[in-house]
């Protein structure tokens, strides 16, 4: 048998030691064999032979001769002929700080074109296998992903060696069996169109850091994806500055052409956008990474040609993803302890609602099980059907247990109101698993974790933000967000703007009688939703209104925001179809020209075939909007009025937070806001959730940023009604309490 340890030197190098053992013998084996005598000469029969078969190679050994193959031990070895590579001297160093100052930034810095396809940045990655010592797999980039070939290879590597019981590795991290694949970035690829240069920086390169930082100052950045690029410069200790950065982004630029298309695939689906066929597959990864750089700036070229008419506009999306990658390199802090005692509750409550569920209800299933709790509710207890296609004799695992079925059941028996409270409490400990996974150690200090989400600015057709890796926007007004919490010293501020898409459909549709309710409202405050209610009843906007009539008029007038009809809003409000028409008729009567401006959009987004966001200039094709289906045509004509309304508060919340990179940083965006006028080592804004902005700020200075915040959100763009801002502050997340206005 054979026993294998793979240890370190002193200067580093990996040993293998590989222990023999063998069977300890008798005396018989040991001693010298004698022929055995045949006093009766029977004839002898052969004795079958037996092969000892040679012992399979631990993990252990397996691990150090798969690091020892070509191209495996080394994360990047010497760099192929065409490329300058950093690691040769200061002669090339000193050229490429040349090549960055070949063109100046002008006052503001941020013309329409200038720099244009001037030069392109991209990150190379390689997938990594961490098991005290390290195995390199397939490369991949910003550009694409790594090959499928190489990505298996390396899940089956993570598997069998970061578990493996015999790989005992000395100065192995505790971690280390835990992370599997990782992806580390290895260098950057900067390409000059006007010299013809590939360079490449070495991401532990000393000169690295500073060279990335002189090109986000003085060059034109073209890349692909730049949220990404930006956070692995910010990785690398580059300083950037989202105000004074000047970035294009191919994948913005196709995404402005294409907004149903998020044009995560890399530059072959990029491609298809500007009707042009995939770049050719090069011979090896770095020779990729440059045809990779060159094809970007073109795609880059094209789309500052092709969007010249919405250039403002491209320009806000291009710097809202330099900032986004700000704030994914900053990320959001994370309590780990708290969200540990949350899970444990969460677990509690769970085991609790199913002995309540046995003891109760005499029901001993999985409560997380649909088709069990169907059968509970619909066989057991004989609860009616939420539906005519649920009709008796239906199979159980065809009902719906949808959160509308069950609140509605929740009124004739307990027992779905218990399922409910199941389910919460389940989401809440997954959400706590999930959370936890995601935080890691922030600097040196292991008590301070934070969250690294990845914010998507082409993931929605509308133009809102979106969370993933792990989703922060999903985290609603409950226990979850006390989990979330400010840096050391620091308290949250949240920044949220009041009814917002309401307010854009007031100023969109130009109805005098919603904009003076707004207007009264900040004025005089009141409830605005109150004002509606009685509008559609003919009553004083400030006569005293019955309970629930307020929730009424709120989910009525977004259903019209988002397209409902009677049926979506009867099922919503729980009540019959014609009296949710009739609040929707109410509503009309009481603003007509809300009726006659949808009307209009729908018109001409039959005649364009597509509807174009009146302030941003951006568009949505709607090729359904003619479909012979009602269906289709149907969802079409929704997303034409849901496009310009969401679209157009999206549009307003870009402006908000490029208006708010400008007071903290050093660039110039609008007149009313002096670049660097607030301190922004006081302040920090971590996070975009909706229709609000999360910062982490010093107690004491509360009240300036306050203001400041207000400056940038509410004069984001000029419309016929106020858009207050409301302020909270709280030591978490979801402990925030309002601050009102002074004054």
């Amino acid at each position: 048998m054979h026993s294998s340890r793979l240890d370190r030197t002193g200067d580093g190098a990996v040993v293998v030691e590989v222990r023999e053992t063998t069977m300890k013998t008798t005396e018989k084996t040991r001693a010298t064999r004698q022929p055995k005598s045949n006093p009766t000469n029977e004839p002898k029969t052969k004795r079958a032979k037996t092969t000892r078969r040679k012992a399979a190679p631990t993990a252990g050994a397996e691990a150090f001769e798969m690091a020892c193959e070509p191209g495996r031990g080394c994360a990047l070895e010497d760099l192929p002929d065409g490329w300058l590579d950093s690691d040769a001297g200061a002669s090339v160093i000193e050229a490429f700080r040349r090549r960055c100052e070949e063109v100046k930034v002008g006052e503001g810095g941020d013309g329409d074109n200038d720099d244009e396809g001037g030069c392109c940045l991209g990150v190379l990655s390689r997938d990594c296998v961490r098991c005290g010592l390290e195995i390199w797999f397939g490369y991949s980039s910003n550009f694409r992903d790594v090959e499928a070939s190489e990505k298996k290879k390396a899940r089956a590597a993570a598997k069998k060696f970061t578990l493996a019981d015999d790989v005992v590795f000395l100065d192995a991290d505790d971690d280390d069996a835990q992370n599997g694949v990782q992806s580390d970035v290895v260098g950057f690829a900067v390409y000059f169109r006007d010299s013809n240069e590939a360079y490449f920086l070495r991401r532990d390169d000393q000169f690295t850091k500073d060279c990335l930082t002189k090109l986000f100052a003085t060059r034109r950045v073209s890349t692909y994806h730049a949220q990404r690029v930006v956070r692995a410069a910010m990785d690398a200790g580059a300083a950037i500055d989202p105000s004074t950065v000047r970035m294009s982004d191919c994948r913005l630029d196709a995404w402005l052409i294409n907004p149903d298309s998020g044009f995560d695939g890399g530059l072959d689906v990029v491609a298809s956008a500007f009707q042009r066929a995939s770049p050719r597959d090069a011979a090896d990864a770095l020779a990729r990474l440059r045809d990779d750089v060159r094809n970007a700036l073109d795609f880059c070229v094209q789309g500052a040609n092709r969007h010249r008419r919405i250039a403002a506009a491209r320009r806000v999306e291009s710097r809202v993803a330099a900032g986004l990658g700000v704030l994914e390199y900053y990320g959001i802090g994370f309590d780990r302890d708290r969200a540990g005692e949350m899970k444990n509750a969460a677990s509690a409550r769970m085991d609790a609602l199913n002995a309540k569920a046995k003891n109760d209800f005499g029901v001993d299933i999985n409560l997380a099980s649909a088709q069990q709790v169907a059968d509970v509710l619909f066989n057991k207890l004989s609860l009616p059907h939420p539906g005519a296609h649920a009709a008796k004799g239906s199979k159980t695992s065809h009902i719906s247990t949808s959160v509308e079925v069950l609140t509605s059941l929740a009124e004739r028996h307990p027992f779905p109101r218990l399922v409910l409270d199941f389910r919460g409490a389940l989401k809440e400990r997954a959400m706590c698993d999930g959370y936890d996974r995601s935080a890691s150690a922030h600097g040196e200090d292991d008590d301070e974790y934070r969250i690294h989400t990845q914010w998507n600015n082409t993931k929605t057709a509308t133009g809102r933000l979106s969370s993933s890796s792990p989703n922060v926007q999903q985290v609603g007004r409950g226990s979850m967000r006390n989990a979330f919490v400010p840096a050391p010293g620091k308290i949250f501020l949240a920044a949220d703007y009041s009814q917002i898409e309401l307010r854009v459909l007031a100023h969109l549709c130009g109805e005098e009688k919603l904009i003076s309710m707004f207007k009264k409202a900040a004025d005089e405050g009141g409830d605005v939703f109150v004002a509606i209610w009685n509008a559609g009843k003919n009553l004083p906007p400030d006569a005293p209104a019955e309970p629930g009539t307020r929730d009424i008029a709120k989910r009525t007038a977004y259903g019209i925001l988002y397209g409902q009809h009677a049926a979506g809003l009867a099922s919503k409000l729980n009540i019959g179809k014609e009296e949710a028409r009739g609040y929707i008729d109410a509503f009309h009567r009481a603003f007509p020209r809300v009726q006659t401006w949808i009307a209009r959009v729908l018109e001409q987004a039959a005649k364009q075939g597509a509807v174009v966001l009146p302030m941003s200039g951006r568009h949505r094709s709607l090729p359904k909007i003619h479909s012979k289906s009602f269906g289709e045509r149907s969802e079409a004509q929704r997303q034409a009025v849901n496009s310009v309304i969401q679209g157009t508060a999206a549009d307003m919340m870009k402006m908000a937070m490029c208006r708010w990179f400008s007071a903290v940083g050093h660039g110039s965006f609008a007149p009313d806001v002096p670049a660097h006028s607030v301190d922004s080592t006081r302040i920090r804004l971590v996070a975009q959730i909706h229709d609000e902005l999360l910062f982490e700020v010093d107690e004491s200075y509360v009240d300036e940023a306050s203001d400041a915040i207000r400056l940038c959100m509410e004069r984001a763009m000029t419309l016929s009604v106020p858009c207050p801002v409301k302020i909270a502050i709280g030591p978490s997340w979801g402990e925030l309490e309002e601050r009102r206005r002074l004054g």
